[in-house]
């Protein structure tokens, strides 16, 4: 196939020549390929369309070169605009004018109207709001844009003293998914109880209510921390292996505290150590776990199984390169 030496466009008015190769795909110096310069071109026009010329046409010409290569010819006809003649914002206030860069007048450019709505929403989001809608439709001319404000979010929490109040609202899903329901709430206590279990409150609980106004949402947050666990013993049964060696790959530490959601996780790391050194068999069983007062002992049960070695390994049809080299 031919090189493309050159993309020479023709045509362009309202759209500069960078924007026109950024979006076509094809570059310069690049193997010559029909199928790919189709759909660059048809990319091209879809977003030439979402920019206000829904009627652009697009053709391009191939010019055969010296040396296997080709000038690929461009030719941009952007066709005649879609103007806002009437602009119509039903909104309680007047922020998307504020976002907007359009005017009754201007070209219909939807990607400057997502822009607005976009900036809208982190505005409201930022000011506590969620659940916000802001909805678009453009007929004959007249662009209407719909704003539904979503409610004011306060989270309130009460009980909190080991875990700070700004270090639970960091976990809170709510504005970054812009909603509040059930699944959210759900998923924002098990995030907060997983904080309170790497602090080694294990019995932690936290129930949840809800009060709705018209324009208000309270959600307020009654937590039982309990008391922090820390770990006096960790113990290791069945192995050959120096136990020191599994200080450096476990989660759970002696004097650090007890998270019972990290035991799985150790499990996995111990099998993986033990897979690493050739036991493949390795069984390692859930732990027995002692918790006296404050302090709790970890004892592990392993069964290694057999070590297995690599006695010798053979190479087959190697002509060219050699073991040793393969090897390296």
């Amino acid at each position: 196939k031919p090189i493309i030496k050159s993309i020479i466009i023709l045509g362009d008015n309202h759209f500069s020549k960078k924007f026109i190769r950024t979006h076509l795909i094809i570059s310069e110096k690049e193997r010559l390929n029909y199928v790919k310069i189709k759909k660059g071109i048809e990319y091209l026009n879809r977003e030439i369309g979402k920019r206000g010329f829904p009627n652009a046409d697009i053709s391009y010409e191939i010019r055969p070169a010296k040396a296997n290569r080709v000038d690929i010819i461009i030719k941009v006809s952007e066709g005649e605009p879609e103007l806002i003649k009437k602009l119509v914002i039903t909104e309680p206030n007047d922020i998307v004018k504020s976002y907007l860069r359009l005017s009754e007048g201007s070209i219909f450019d939807q990607t400057e109207i997502e822009r607005a709505i976009d900036n809208v929403k982190k505005y409201y989001k930022k000011r506590g709001i969620v659940g916000t809608s802001i909805s678009y439709l453009f007929q004959k001319g007249i662009l209407s844009i719909d704003v539904k404000l979503g409610k004011k979010l306060n989270i309130l929490f009460n009980g909190n003293k080991a875990i700070k109040t700004k270090e639970l609202l960091k976990e809170a899903p709510f504005f970054e998914q812009d909603e509040l329901s059930d699944d959210l709430i759900e998923l924002y206590v098990s995030r907060m109880l997983s904080l309170y279990h790497n602090k080694g409150y294990i019995y932690a609980q936290i129930a949840t209510t809800i009060k709705t106004t018209d324009e208000d949402i309270t959600l307020e947050f009654y937590i039982f921390e309990g008391e922090s666990f820390i770990v006096n013993s960790i113990e290791i049964e069945g192995v050959t292996i120096d136990r020191d060696r599994f200080k450096e790959v476990m989660s759970l530490k002696v004097g650090g505290y007890y998270n019972p959601n990290v035991i799985e996780s150790d499990i996995r790391t111990i099998t993986a150590f033990y897979n690493a050194l050739g036991y493949l068999n390795v069984e390692v069983k859930e732990p027995e776990i002692i918790i006296n007062d404050r302090s709790v002992k970890i004892k592990f049960f392993i069964n290694e199984g057999n070590q297995t070695i690599i006695s010798n390994i053979l190479f087959y049809g190697n002509q060219t390169i050699s073991e040793n080299d393969i090897l390296r």
